[in-house]
């Protein structure tokens, strides 16, 4: 997973949401077919986030854009894996695109008629306009969470891979932290973050707070 030759390098280990189910069923209490969506979600915790002590070299993926199998077992069981302190080894020298998306706009990145349906997202280190830490966050959650929000909301359940804006009266404050997972990129100038997951199982969105949007963050769509 990580290169770094002839080191040993201790990392520190995190959950973002623990116990996601129980959680679920007492923030959406009393919705309809609630038993049903968080029967629904294939994770007991929600998003590993893996910190380096300091940087490192990530090979996630191959010259084919085929991310290593370990990481697939890892983003089955936890949703969505988070790298801090790293850069990442890029086979080939692809160029990464550059995306923002819009404020609370959940959705997924790939239909299923692409077989690349992991999502990349990396702030580069030696990427200039990467180096603060960025105003703009990003809101991951299981597929279910986006149904049952909907459904509070009193808006209509979208096919998937349909944008679906939520939080239009309020704020989603009492949500992150809770049922959704905020990836911020705020960590210390010149840190590389890299976030992964699998379109097939959550949706995302851009969080904007304040009146100013961040950088676009730098997306690879990997087999």
């Amino acid at each position: 997973m990580v290169v770094k030759p002839g080191l040993v390098v201790w990392i520190h280990l995190g959950i973002s949401l623990v116990d996601i189910k129980s959680h679920t069923t007492a923030h959406y209490a009393g919705l309809k077919d609630l038993d049903r969506e968080v029967a629904s979600i294939p994770f007991e915790h929600f998003g590993l986030v893996i910190d380096y002590p300091e940087d490192a070299l990530l090979a996630a993926f191959d010259e084919t854009f085929v991310l290593r199998p370990e990481l697939k077992s890892l983003i089955a069981q936890y949703g969505v894996l988070i790298f801090r302190n790293v850069h990442l080894d890029n086979p080939g020298n692809a160029v990464f695109q550059k995306n923002i998306f819009g404020h609370l706009e959940f959705h997924v990145d790939r239909g299923l008629q692409f077989d690349n349906q992991y999502s990349l997202f990396y702030r580069d280190p030696n990427d200039p306009e990467h180096r603060l830490p960025r105003r703009t966050s990003s809101l991951i959650c299981p597929n279910a969470v986006i149904h049952l929000q909907a459904n509070r909301e009193g808006l209509k359940i979208q096919d998937r891979g349909t944008l679906q804006r939520l939080f239009i009266d309020g704020s989603p404050h009492v949500a992150i932290g809770t049922v959704i997972l905020e990836q911020s990129w705020q960590a210390p100038p010149g840190t590389g973050e890299v976030c992964v997951f699998d379109n097939r199982t959550v949706m995302h969105a851009s969080y904007h707070p304040g009146e100013t949007r961040g950088y676009k963050i730098a997306v690879q769509y990997l087999y």
